[in-house]
Protein backbone atom coordinates (compact mmCIF):
# COMPACT_ATOMS: atom_id res chain seq x y z
CA UNK A 1 0.00 0.00 0.00
CA UNK A 2 1.21 3.41 -0.83
CA UNK A 3 1.44 6.11 1.17
CA UNK A 4 0.86 9.57 -0.84
CA UNK A 5 1.69 13.05 1.18
CA UNK A 6 0.15 15.52 -0.16
CA UNK A 7 0.97 19.41 1.13
CA UNK A 8 -1.01 22.64 0.46
CA UNK A 9 0.24 25.41 1.81
CA UNK A 10 -1.63 29.13 2.34
CA UNK A 11 -1.51 31.76 -0.93
CA UNK A 12 -2.39 35.24 1.29
CA UNK A 13 -2.60 34.20 5.03
CA UNK A 14 0.43 32.17 6.77
CA UNK A 15 -1.23 29.29 8.46
CA UNK A 16 0.48 26.19 8.89
CA UNK A 17 1.43 24.09 6.02
CA UNK A 18 -1.78 21.51 5.30
CA UNK A 19 -0.69 18.02 5.06
CA UNK A 20 -3.18 15.85 3.16
CA UNK A 21 -2.24 12.27 3.96
CA UNK A 22 -4.32 9.11 3.31
CA UNK A 23 -2.72 5.45 2.92
CA UNK A 24 -4.03 4.60 -0.14
CA UNK A 25 -3.16 2.77 -3.44
CA UNK A 26 -3.77 4.64 -6.73
CA UNK A 27 -5.56 2.73 -9.87
CA UNK A 28 -2.63 2.24 -12.54
CA UNK A 29 -3.45 1.45 -15.91
CA UNK A 30 -4.80 -1.86 -15.60
CA UNK A 31 -3.08 -4.69 -17.55
CA UNK A 32 -2.91 -8.67 -16.52
CA UNK A 33 -0.73 -9.48 -13.84
CA UNK A 34 -0.56 -5.37 -12.80
CA UNK A 35 -3.37 -4.75 -10.32
CA UNK A 36 -2.83 -2.60 -7.66
CA UNK A 37 -2.75 -3.41 -4.00
CA UNK A 38 -6.76 -4.05 -2.54
CA UNK A 39 -7.75 -2.16 0.45
CA UNK A 40 -9.57 -4.53 2.57
CA UNK A 41 -12.46 -2.58 3.78
CA UNK A 42 -13.66 -1.52 0.36
CA UNK A 43 -13.82 -5.57 -0.23
CA UNK A 44 -16.56 -6.29 2.73
CA UNK A 45 -17.66 -2.42 3.62
CA UNK A 46 -21.67 -2.03 2.83
CA UNK A 47 -22.81 0.38 0.19
CA UNK A 48 -22.96 3.86 1.78
CA UNK A 49 -23.38 6.08 -1.28
CA UNK A 50 -25.57 7.05 -4.14
CA UNK A 51 -26.81 4.67 -6.46
CA UNK A 52 -24.70 3.32 -9.69
CA UNK A 53 -27.00 4.42 -12.26
CA UNK A 54 -25.37 3.72 -16.01
CA UNK A 55 -27.24 5.89 -18.69
CA UNK A 56 -26.78 4.80 -22.67
CA UNK A 57 -25.39 7.60 -24.47
CA UNK A 58 -27.61 9.81 -27.14
CA UNK A 59 -28.41 7.74 -30.47
CA UNK A 60 -26.27 10.57 -32.54
CA UNK A 61 -25.40 7.93 -35.56
CA UNK A 62 -27.13 10.66 -38.10
CA UNK A 63 -26.18 13.81 -36.27
CA UNK A 64 -23.70 15.90 -37.32
CA UNK A 65 -20.14 15.23 -35.40
CA UNK A 66 -16.40 16.20 -35.42
CA UNK A 67 -13.67 14.49 -33.84
CA UNK A 68 -10.18 15.78 -32.61
CA UNK A 69 -7.16 14.64 -34.84
CA UNK A 70 -4.44 15.09 -31.60
CA UNK A 71 -7.58 14.15 -28.55
CA UNK A 72 -9.72 11.10 -28.22
CA UNK A 73 -12.31 13.79 -28.28
CA UNK A 74 -16.15 14.14 -30.22
CA UNK A 75 -18.32 16.02 -30.60
CA UNK A 76 -21.91 15.86 -31.77
CA UNK A 77 -24.90 18.00 -32.20
CA UNK A 78 -28.72 17.19 -32.35
CA UNK A 79 -29.21 20.30 -34.87
CA UNK A 80 -27.06 21.27 -37.65
CA UNK A 81 -27.01 25.17 -36.16
CA UNK A 82 -24.89 24.14 -33.29
CA UNK A 83 -21.34 25.23 -32.83
CA UNK A 84 -19.34 21.90 -33.54
CA UNK A 85 -16.30 23.45 -34.27
CA UNK A 86 -16.23 25.81 -31.46
CA UNK A 87 -16.91 23.07 -29.08
CA UNK A 88 -14.39 20.56 -30.04
CA UNK A 89 -11.95 23.59 -29.95
CA UNK A 90 -13.11 24.09 -26.52
CA UNK A 91 -12.76 20.51 -25.32
CA UNK A 92 -9.40 19.78 -26.78
CA UNK A 93 -8.41 23.24 -25.07
CA UNK A 94 -10.31 21.87 -21.49
CA UNK A 95 -8.83 18.49 -22.12
CA UNK A 96 -4.95 20.10 -22.61
CA UNK A 97 -5.17 22.39 -19.33
CA UNK A 98 -6.68 19.53 -17.06
CA UNK A 99 -3.99 17.11 -18.08
CA UNK A 100 -0.54 19.57 -18.21
CA UNK A 101 -1.54 23.02 -16.17
CA UNK A 102 -3.00 21.15 -13.77
CA UNK A 103 -2.05 17.82 -13.85
CA UNK A 104 -5.02 15.85 -13.52
CA UNK A 105 -5.58 12.85 -15.79
CA UNK A 106 -8.41 13.28 -18.36
CA UNK A 107 -11.61 11.60 -18.87
CA UNK A 108 -11.02 7.96 -19.42
CA UNK A 109 -11.99 7.29 -23.16
CA UNK A 110 -15.43 4.23 -23.69
CA UNK A 111 -14.47 0.96 -24.16
CA UNK A 112 -16.23 0.82 -27.00
CA UNK A 113 -15.12 4.18 -29.32
CA UNK A 114 -12.29 4.89 -27.37
CA UNK A 115 -13.26 8.46 -27.09
CA UNK A 116 -14.37 10.83 -24.89
CA UNK A 117 -18.38 12.32 -26.40
CA UNK A 118 -19.57 15.51 -25.81
CA UNK A 119 -22.94 15.77 -26.99
CA UNK A 120 -24.32 19.68 -28.01
CA UNK A 121 -28.67 19.17 -27.35
CA UNK A 122 -31.23 21.75 -27.41
CA UNK A 123 -32.71 23.19 -24.37
CA UNK A 124 -30.60 20.51 -22.38
CA UNK A 125 -28.78 20.74 -18.75
CA UNK A 126 -25.30 20.01 -18.70
CA UNK A 127 -24.41 17.35 -16.88
CA UNK A 128 -21.85 14.36 -17.55
CA UNK A 129 -23.50 10.78 -17.46
CA UNK A 130 -21.79 7.37 -16.04
CA UNK A 131 -21.43 5.48 -19.34
CA UNK A 132 -19.63 2.26 -17.63
CA UNK A 133 -17.69 0.94 -14.82
CA UNK A 134 -14.02 -0.26 -15.50
CA UNK A 135 -14.11 -4.07 -14.37
CA UNK A 136 -10.88 -4.50 -14.94
CA UNK A 137 -9.24 -1.27 -12.66
CA UNK A 138 -8.64 -2.56 -8.96
CA UNK A 139 -10.37 0.57 -7.88
CA UNK A 140 -13.29 2.61 -8.76
CA UNK A 141 -12.63 4.19 -12.11
CA UNK A 142 -15.58 4.74 -15.03
CA UNK A 143 -16.23 6.47 -18.19
CA UNK A 144 -19.03 8.71 -19.06
CA UNK A 145 -19.79 11.31 -21.87
CA UNK A 146 -21.44 14.77 -21.45
CA UNK A 147 -23.96 16.87 -22.69
CA UNK A 148 -24.06 20.62 -23.25
CA UNK A 149 -26.69 23.07 -23.99
CA UNK A 150 -26.60 23.48 -27.94
CA UNK A 151 -27.70 27.63 -27.84
CA UNK A 152 -24.24 28.54 -25.63
CA UNK A 153 -22.24 30.49 -27.20
CA UNK A 154 -18.69 32.02 -26.41
CA UNK A 155 -17.41 32.41 -23.23
CA UNK A 156 -20.32 29.93 -21.55
CA UNK A 157 -20.11 27.21 -24.31
CA UNK A 158 -16.92 27.02 -22.96
CA UNK A 159 -17.34 27.17 -19.26
CA UNK A 160 -19.74 24.54 -19.68
CA UNK A 161 -17.54 21.89 -21.70
CA UNK A 162 -14.64 22.83 -19.54
CA UNK A 163 -17.18 21.99 -16.36
CA UNK A 164 -17.85 18.30 -17.93
CA UNK A 165 -14.50 17.64 -19.20
CA UNK A 166 -13.92 18.08 -15.53
CA UNK A 167 -16.60 15.73 -14.52
CA UNK A 168 -15.45 12.98 -17.21
CA UNK A 169 -11.70 13.68 -15.22
CA UNK A 170 -13.65 12.83 -11.89
CA UNK A 171 -15.09 9.72 -13.37
CA UNK A 172 -11.44 8.41 -13.75
CA UNK A 173 -10.45 9.62 -10.29
CA UNK A 174 -13.16 9.34 -8.27
CA UNK A 175 -16.16 8.23 -9.54
CA UNK A 176 -18.26 7.19 -6.21
CA UNK A 177 -17.69 10.94 -5.14
CA UNK A 178 -21.08 12.52 -3.70
CA UNK A 179 -23.10 14.82 -6.55
CA UNK A 180 -22.81 17.90 -5.14
CA UNK A 181 -18.95 17.96 -4.11
CA UNK A 182 -18.08 16.42 -7.61
CA UNK A 183 -20.53 19.29 -9.61
CA UNK A 184 -19.33 21.91 -6.69
CA UNK A 185 -15.55 20.91 -7.00
CA UNK A 186 -16.03 20.52 -10.48
CA UNK A 187 -17.36 24.26 -11.48
CA UNK A 188 -14.45 25.36 -9.01
CA UNK A 189 -11.92 24.49 -11.04
CA UNK A 190 -13.38 26.09 -14.22
CA UNK A 191 -13.78 29.44 -12.78
CA UNK A 192 -9.90 28.98 -12.46
CA UNK A 193 -9.80 28.31 -16.14
CA UNK A 194 -11.65 30.21 -18.62
CA UNK A 195 -12.34 33.40 -18.41
CA UNK A 196 -15.57 33.79 -17.63
CA UNK A 197 -16.27 30.98 -15.38
CA UNK A 198 -17.36 32.60 -12.20
CA UNK A 199 -19.59 35.20 -13.91
CA UNK A 200 -21.28 31.81 -15.55
CA UNK A 201 -22.15 30.60 -11.75
CA UNK A 202 -23.24 33.91 -10.70
CA UNK A 203 -27.12 32.38 -10.17
CA UNK A 204 -25.65 29.60 -8.37
CA UNK A 205 -23.41 31.56 -5.91
CA UNK A 206 -26.20 34.31 -5.51
CA UNK A 207 -28.31 31.42 -4.30
CA UNK A 208 -26.00 29.70 -2.19
CA UNK A 209 -25.34 33.44 -0.19
CA UNK A 210 -29.36 34.19 -0.17
CA UNK A 211 -30.08 30.63 1.60
CA UNK A 212 -26.36 30.39 3.61
CA UNK A 213 -28.41 28.17 6.85
CA UNK A 214 -28.36 25.45 4.07
CA UNK A 215 -26.09 22.79 4.23
CA UNK A 216 -22.97 22.82 1.61
CA UNK A 217 -23.11 19.59 -0.22
CA UNK A 218 -26.86 18.47 0.68
CA UNK A 219 -28.91 17.71 -2.02
CA UNK A 220 -32.15 18.42 -0.48
CA UNK A 221 -31.94 21.95 -0.14
CA UNK A 222 -33.35 23.27 -3.57
CA UNK A 223 -30.40 25.28 -4.48
CA UNK A 224 -28.26 24.73 -7.90
CA UNK A 225 -25.72 22.18 -7.20
CA UNK A 226 -22.88 24.35 -8.53
CA UNK A 227 -23.61 26.78 -5.76
CA UNK A 228 -20.93 24.18 -3.76
CA UNK A 229 -18.48 26.02 -6.00
CA UNK A 230 -18.14 28.64 -3.39
CA UNK A 231 -17.03 26.42 -0.70
CA UNK A 232 -14.40 24.78 -2.69
CA UNK A 233 -13.39 27.87 -4.50
CA UNK A 234 -12.92 29.41 -1.11
CA UNK A 235 -10.46 26.58 0.11
CA UNK A 236 -8.48 26.20 -3.07
CA UNK A 237 -7.99 29.86 -2.64
CA UNK A 238 -7.38 30.04 0.82
CA UNK A 239 -5.02 26.92 1.16
CA UNK A 240 -3.61 25.85 -2.08
CA UNK A 241 -0.36 26.15 -2.87
CA UNK A 242 -1.13 26.67 -6.64
CA UNK A 243 -4.00 27.48 -7.98
CA UNK A 244 -6.30 24.05 -7.70
CA UNK A 245 -4.13 21.68 -6.33
CA UNK A 246 -6.58 21.32 -3.00
CA UNK A 247 -9.52 20.52 -5.01
CA UNK A 248 -7.50 18.01 -6.80
CA UNK A 249 -5.79 16.56 -3.96
CA UNK A 250 -9.24 15.49 -2.66
CA UNK A 251 -9.98 14.14 -5.74
CA UNK A 252 -6.89 12.21 -5.88
CA UNK A 253 -6.94 11.15 -2.35
CA UNK A 254 -9.99 10.08 -1.85
CA UNK A 255 -10.26 6.42 -4.47
CA UNK A 256 -12.85 4.04 -2.99
CA UNK A 257 -13.61 0.26 -4.13
CA UNK A 258 -16.92 -0.65 -4.92
CA UNK A 259 -17.78 -4.66 -6.01
CA UNK A 260 -18.84 -4.57 -9.80
CA UNK A 261 -22.25 -6.21 -8.97
CA UNK A 262 -23.10 -3.50 -6.67
CA UNK A 263 -26.22 -0.92 -7.19
CA UNK A 264 -24.91 1.79 -4.50
CA UNK A 265 -21.33 3.35 -4.65
CA UNK A 266 -19.26 2.26 -1.73
CA UNK A 267 -17.90 5.68 -0.93
CA UNK A 268 -15.30 5.99 1.73
CA UNK A 269 -13.04 7.96 1.72
CA UNK A 270 -15.12 10.50 0.58
CA UNK A 271 -13.86 14.59 0.34
CA UNK A 272 -14.92 15.36 3.50
CA UNK A 273 -12.78 12.43 4.90
CA UNK A 274 -9.58 13.89 3.28
CA UNK A 275 -10.66 17.56 4.67
CA UNK A 276 -10.82 15.99 7.83
CA UNK A 277 -7.94 14.40 8.10
CA UNK A 278 -6.28 17.28 6.49
CA UNK A 279 -7.00 20.10 8.60
CA UNK A 280 -6.34 18.22 12.19
CA UNK A 281 -3.92 19.86 13.90
CA UNK A 282 -3.30 22.13 10.70
CA UNK A 283 -5.13 25.70 11.53
CA UNK A 284 -4.24 25.74 14.92
CA UNK A 285 -2.60 23.21 17.28
CA UNK A 286 -5.89 21.49 17.94
CA UNK A 287 -8.14 22.35 15.14
CA UNK A 288 -10.41 20.31 13.55
CA UNK A 289 -13.01 19.80 10.38
CA UNK A 290 -15.05 22.12 12.76
CA UNK A 291 -12.51 25.38 12.20
CA UNK A 292 -12.75 24.97 8.62
CA UNK A 293 -16.36 24.95 8.12
CA UNK A 294 -16.50 28.35 10.74
CA UNK A 295 -13.46 29.93 8.61
CA UNK A 296 -16.19 29.02 5.41
CA UNK A 297 -19.03 30.59 7.30
CA UNK A 298 -17.10 33.52 8.54
CA UNK A 299 -15.39 34.36 4.84
CA UNK A 300 -18.52 33.91 2.77
CA UNK A 301 -19.43 37.15 4.78
CA UNK A 302 -17.09 39.18 2.38
CA UNK A 303 -18.25 37.76 -1.39
CA UNK A 304 -18.72 40.10 -3.63
CA UNK A 305 -18.84 44.46 -2.91
CA UNK A 306 -17.49 43.69 0.63
CA UNK A 307 -14.52 41.20 -0.65
CA UNK A 308 -10.79 42.11 0.05
CA UNK A 309 -7.25 40.58 -0.49
CA UNK A 310 -7.96 38.27 2.04
CA UNK A 311 -11.83 36.96 1.40
CA UNK A 312 -12.85 36.32 -2.40
CA UNK A 313 -11.10 39.20 -4.03
CA UNK A 314 -12.05 37.77 -7.44
CA UNK A 315 -15.30 37.43 -6.62
CA UNK A 316 -15.46 41.84 -6.29
CA UNK A 317 -17.07 41.55 -9.99
CA UNK A 318 -19.94 39.82 -8.69
CA UNK A 319 -20.97 42.93 -6.22
CA UNK A 320 -24.39 42.73 -4.54
CA UNK A 321 -25.62 40.16 -6.20
CA UNK A 322 -23.21 37.65 -4.07
CA UNK A 323 -24.12 39.52 -0.73
CA UNK A 324 -24.49 37.16 2.05
CA UNK A 325 -28.36 36.92 3.66
CA UNK A 326 -28.70 37.91 7.52
CA UNK A 327 -31.01 36.54 9.55
CA UNK A 328 -30.97 40.01 11.24
CA UNK A 329 -29.80 43.51 10.19
CA UNK A 330 -30.59 45.64 14.31
CA UNK A 331 -29.28 48.79 15.75
CA UNK A 332 -27.39 49.04 19.13
CA UNK A 333 -29.40 47.41 21.89
CA UNK A 334 -30.55 50.04 24.20
CA UNK A 335 -31.68 47.49 26.56
CA UNK A 336 -31.33 43.54 26.35
CA UNK A 337 -33.04 42.50 23.00
CA UNK A 338 -33.80 38.74 22.15
CA UNK A 339 -33.26 37.39 18.46
CA UNK A 340 -34.65 34.07 17.46
CA UNK A 341 -33.65 31.80 14.40
CA UNK A 342 -35.56 32.78 10.85
CA UNK A 343 -35.07 29.40 9.45
CA UNK A 344 -32.69 26.27 11.26
CA UNK A 345 -29.85 25.72 10.59
CA UNK A 346 -28.55 22.71 8.52
CA UNK A 347 -24.94 21.72 9.19
CA UNK A 348 -22.50 23.62 7.99
CA UNK A 349 -24.71 26.42 7.55
CA UNK A 350 -24.49 29.43 8.64
CA UNK A 351 -26.65 32.40 10.35
CA UNK A 352 -25.58 36.22 10.01
CA UNK A 353 -26.73 38.79 12.69
CA UNK A 354 -25.67 42.67 11.92
CA UNK A 355 -25.43 44.84 15.20
CA UNK A 356 -24.65 48.73 14.65
CA UNK A 357 -22.77 50.62 16.50
CA UNK A 358 -24.06 54.08 16.16
CA UNK A 359 -25.48 55.23 18.76
CA UNK A 360 -23.17 53.57 21.23
CA UNK A 361 -21.27 55.23 23.96
CA UNK A 362 -17.50 55.20 23.09
CA UNK A 363 -16.70 52.40 25.25
CA UNK A 364 -19.60 50.95 25.15
CA UNK A 365 -19.12 47.12 24.82
CA UNK A 366 -21.92 44.05 23.48
CA UNK A 367 -22.83 41.25 25.35
CA UNK A 368 -23.87 38.19 23.76
CA UNK A 369 -25.58 35.23 25.19
CA UNK A 370 -27.02 32.35 22.57
CA UNK A 371 -28.53 28.79 22.93
CA UNK A 372 -29.79 26.53 20.93
CA UNK A 373 -30.99 23.24 19.88
CA UNK A 374 -29.83 19.67 21.24
CA UNK A 375 -27.32 17.66 18.83
CA UNK A 376 -26.21 20.73 16.87
CA UNK A 377 -22.82 21.92 16.68
CA UNK A 378 -22.76 25.83 16.81
CA UNK A 379 -19.90 27.66 16.96
CA UNK A 380 -20.43 31.78 17.37
CA UNK A 381 -17.75 33.90 15.75
CA UNK A 382 -18.06 38.03 16.75
CA UNK A 383 -16.55 40.17 13.55
CA UNK A 384 -15.48 43.77 13.73
CA UNK A 385 -16.22 45.84 10.67
CA UNK A 386 -14.90 49.32 9.78
CA UNK A 387 -17.39 51.54 8.06
CA UNK A 388 -16.69 49.75 5.07
CA UNK A 389 -17.96 46.54 5.89
CA UNK A 390 -14.28 44.67 5.92
CA UNK A 391 -13.08 42.65 8.52
CA UNK A 392 -11.24 44.08 11.53
CA UNK A 393 -10.88 41.64 13.82
CA UNK A 394 -12.66 38.53 14.64
CA UNK A 395 -13.31 37.20 18.10
CA UNK A 396 -14.37 33.38 18.46
CA UNK A 397 -16.81 32.55 21.07
CA UNK A 398 -15.16 29.17 22.59
CA UNK A 399 -17.46 26.42 23.07
CA UNK A 400 -17.30 23.17 24.32
CA UNK A 401 -18.58 20.08 22.74
CA UNK A 402 -22.41 18.95 23.43
CA UNK A 403 -22.64 22.06 24.68
CA UNK A 404 -26.52 24.10 24.54
CA UNK A 405 -25.23 28.04 25.21
CA UNK A 406 -22.52 30.28 25.06
CA UNK A 407 -21.79 33.69 26.45
CA UNK A 408 -19.15 36.31 25.15
CA UNK A 409 -18.48 40.00 25.81
CA UNK A 410 -17.28 42.27 22.71
CA UNK A 411 -14.94 44.68 24.58
CA UNK A 412 -12.90 47.24 22.99
CA UNK A 413 -15.19 48.83 19.55
CA UNK A 414 -12.85 51.65 18.78
CA UNK A 415 -13.11 52.15 15.37
CA UNK A 416 -16.00 49.47 14.81
CA UNK A 417 -19.24 50.56 12.70
CA UNK A 418 -21.00 47.35 13.42
CA UNK A 419 -20.36 43.77 14.82
CA UNK A 420 -21.49 41.06 12.58
CA UNK A 421 -22.09 37.73 14.84
CA UNK A 422 -21.81 34.56 12.72
CA UNK A 423 -23.25 31.21 14.12
CA UNK A 424 -22.33 27.79 11.83
CA UNK A 425 -23.63 24.81 12.87
CA UNK A 426 -20.31 22.55 12.50
CA UNK A 427 -22.01 19.26 12.73
CA UNK A 428 -24.08 16.54 14.79
CA UNK A 429 -22.65 15.33 18.30
CA UNK A 430 -23.35 12.02 17.42
CA UNK A 431 -20.78 11.35 14.27
CA UNK A 432 -18.84 12.95 11.68
CA UNK A 433 -20.09 14.93 8.67
CA UNK A 434 -20.63 12.25 5.83
CA UNK A 435 -22.06 13.65 2.50
CA UNK A 436 -24.25 11.25 1.65
CA UNK A 437 -25.15 10.15 5.00
CA UNK A 438 -25.52 12.76 7.59
CA UNK A 439 -28.92 14.09 8.40
CA UNK A 440 -28.99 17.24 7.34
CA UNK A 441 -31.81 18.39 10.09
CA UNK A 442 -32.01 21.60 10.53
CA UNK A 443 -31.70 23.60 14.31
CA UNK A 444 -32.93 26.48 15.67
CA UNK A 445 -30.86 29.01 17.88
CA UNK A 446 -31.69 31.83 20.03
CA UNK A 447 -29.69 34.84 20.72
CA UNK A 448 -29.54 38.01 23.44
CA UNK A 449 -27.66 41.07 22.63
CA UNK A 450 -27.24 43.61 25.20
CA UNK A 451 -24.16 46.96 25.77
CA UNK A 452 -22.88 46.90 28.89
Amino acid sequence: MLSIQHRLLPMRRPLAAVALTLALALAAPAHAGDEPERVDAGASAPASGARIELVPRPDAQTWPSACSFVRPICVHSATVASPIAEALADTERAWDTISQALGVPPPLAAFDTGRFDVYLIPNADESTRLLERDPRSGYDRATGFAIVGAGLRGCALDAAITRQVLRGALLRASPATDAISAIGTSAALAQLIVPCGLASDTAAIGAAQAHPASGIVDALTGLPPRSASLFYGWLDEAFARSPGAAITATWALSPTRTPIDADHWFHEPDTFDVLRASFKGALSERSTLDDLIVGFGVARAFVGRTSDDGHFLESRTLGDAATVALAWDVPWPSQPRGLASPVGLAPTGSAYVLVHREGAAPTARLRIESSWEQLMKLRWVAVKLDATGHELARIPVATPDKAESVALTVDDLSGAASVLLVGTNVSAWDGPLEPDETPWEPHGWLLTIAAE
